[in-house]
């Protein structure tokens, strides 16, 4: 299997998921340095701007419909990291829809530092501090199984994502609720359907240090201290 060009997301094992809390980083400010001089420091316009610019903006506005089931009780944070993906990184293709939350607070943090840490690199943002919040929720469904890292070698290769940004629109396209990864002993989820998260809370606060290469260490506003990111 780990040698073909495509896995058929059918032959991928189900697991059934239930983590009473999962965790992710969500972004509180991401500079842009391109764009810090156009834009205004009255609170107002950047609001404008930003529902302007956001397909929730947008959909909240009642002006074009979401691509997917928008539950009245669904929190807003879900609503928004389903319309406004995180950048392309290794376990997810631009523009699919998601959210992917981590089993503990190590593995959301080594989450975020991977999901973010391309783009400003790719933007090439000089050293800075980006701040976040850290999310919780329930995860509760019936989960695609790629953690034996030897049958499925592909989906883990470090340079070319190709085939598993191909196996994860393919478990979207055929109404996955998500599939589940193991990264250094730390398990993810990346969860495709909105539902299959509940018991939204933001857990604290959270900065990372962004050294110009990459995220070197971070600070928890609830403990007060700066740490390592190893």
């Amino acid at each position: 299997m780990t040698t073909a060009a495509v896995i058929d997301p059918r032959s991928v094992p189900k697991s059934s998921l239930s983590w009473p809390a999962a965790f992710r980083l969500r972004p509180a400010s991401v500079p842009i340095n391109e764009y810090a001089e156009n834009v205004e420091s009255n609170a107002g316009d950047i609001e404008a701007l930003i529902n302007l610019c956001s397909e929730v903006g947008r959909h909240n506005q009642g002006l074009v419909p979401l691509g997917f089931a928008t539950p009245h009780s669904m929190p807003p944070a879900v609503v928004s990291a389903f319309a406004n993906p995180a950048p392309e990184w290794h376990f997810a293709p631009t523009g699919l829809a998601h959210i992917a939350v981590a089993e503990t607070l190590k593995g959301a943090l080594a989450l975020g530092a991977e999901q973010y840490g391309q783009f400003l690199k790719d933007t090439e943002q000089p050293a800075c501090r980006v701040s976040f919040v850290m999310e919780r929720f329930l995860v509760k469904g019936s989960f695609s199984d790629i953690t034996d890292t030897e049958v499925f070698s592909a989906c883990y290769n470090t340079v070319d994502y190709t085939v598993m940004h191909q196996l994860a629109r393919g478990l979207s396209d055929t109404e996955s609720d998500g599939f589940v990864y193991d990264v250094e002993s730390q398990k993810y989820a990346v969860v495709l359907k909105p539902e299959c998260l509940s018991g939204h809370a933001e857990e604290r606060a959270i900065a990372l240090e962004w050294d110009g290469m990459q995220f070197s260490r971070y600070f928890d506003y609830r403990d007060l201290f700066w740490s390592d990111l190893s």
